[in-house]
């Protein structure tokens, strides 16, 4: 309701040269609607919607709203694809941009990563995405200063988003970072021999596998998918991996995080109660307060006769 989403990751690519210092940011984060994917989920993408329209758009505003107050301009990259849960989450991701006041400043990129670069043919990041985003990128340029002399400023960030914001978005956040790199080592005076260039590129390429496999780890519980220099066979227990840990242990991973936040893992009839009447931060009460707010909810609230239909 506060318009955070799930696995939201700012990553800052960043090269230092003595007092010179040169950056470019790029965010991540998931389809900023309330979803979640039910049931046993082994080789498919179920997606339920959990709120309907009217009530995912107060947080669908404040989500992006908090990143242009932090980052300034943005454009949102949607790598999501066309099949099952995938394209219907899509489908509303696009549908509340355009019915929100956001439509008017912040492009939406279309780019289904799985149809587009089959095979391999990561090319089409090159001939088709690019492309789309060439103007935003030089548009928001990135941060250079020498000493306390800032030199150019970011004036906005790319937001990639997939199903789960691992393998398809690290690796078009890692092509958009490669892409700008040279412009950073320009600043720098560090593009005019070719090696120290080379050097730097497959330097900054390793970098951002060793981001995917951390971000993916914290996140899903294996290192990235499509990367592995072990190929095929890596890929695939780690798939079997991710598998087993989302179904069957993402129960105890939510309960551990409550526990941190909340003090209590909030699965009781008293949380559930609790939930539909209390804010978020009012959550973190005790036991003992939840009972007696849920107790005296008559107190604080204004019952209303509603038609609802189905």
């Amino acid at each position: 309701d506060d318009g955070h989403v799930a696995n939201f990751v700012e990553t800052e690519q960043v090269i230092f040269l003595e007092d010179r210092v040169s950056s470019f940011i790029q965010t991540r984060g998931s389809v900023p609607l309330f979803w979640e994917q039910p049931g046993i989920q082994v080789g498919s993408h179920k997606v339920r919607m959990s709120r309907g329209y009217e009530a995912s758009a107060p947080a669908f505003d404040r989500h992006f709203d908090t990143l242009k107050e932090k980052y300034g301009d943005q454009v949102v990259v949607n790598l999501l694809g066309n099949k099952e849960g995938e394209a219907m989450l899509s489908r509303q991701f696009v549908s509340h941009h355009k019915n929100s006041s956001h439509w008017k400043d912040i492009p939406h990129v279309l780019f289904d990563y799985h149809q587009e670069c089959r095979g391999g043919r990561t090319d089409n990041l090159t001939h088709k995405l690019k492309r789309k985003l060439a103007e935003s990128l030089a548009r928001f340029s990135f941060f250079y200063c020498d000493g306390s002399d800032i030199m150019m400023q970011q004036s906005g960030t790319v937001r990639t988003n997939c199903l789960d914001c691992l393998d398809r978005t690290n690796s078009v956040q890692a092509f958009l970072g490669l892409e700008t790199l040279p412009k950073q080592l320009e600043c720098l005076g560090l593009n005019s021999k070719p090696q120290l260039v080379s050097r730097c590129y497959e330097l900054y390429k390793n970098m951002w596998q060793q981001n995917g496999d951390h971000v993916s780890k914290i996140y899903a519980g294996t290192g990235a998918l499509g990367q592995s220099k072990v190929g095929k066979l890596a890929d695939g227990a780690r798939s079997v991996s991710r598998t087993i840990q989302n179904n069957f242990f993402d129960g105890t991973k939510q309960e551990a995080i409550d526990i941190l936040l909340l003090g209590n893992t909030l699965n009781s009839e008293l949380a559930d109660r609790a939930r539909g009447l209390l804010a978020t931060n009012n959550l973190h009460s005790s036991p003992s307060v939840l009972m007696s707010m849920v107790e005296r909810h008559e107190d604080y609230t204004i019952p209303e006769t509603i038609r609802a239909c189905v």
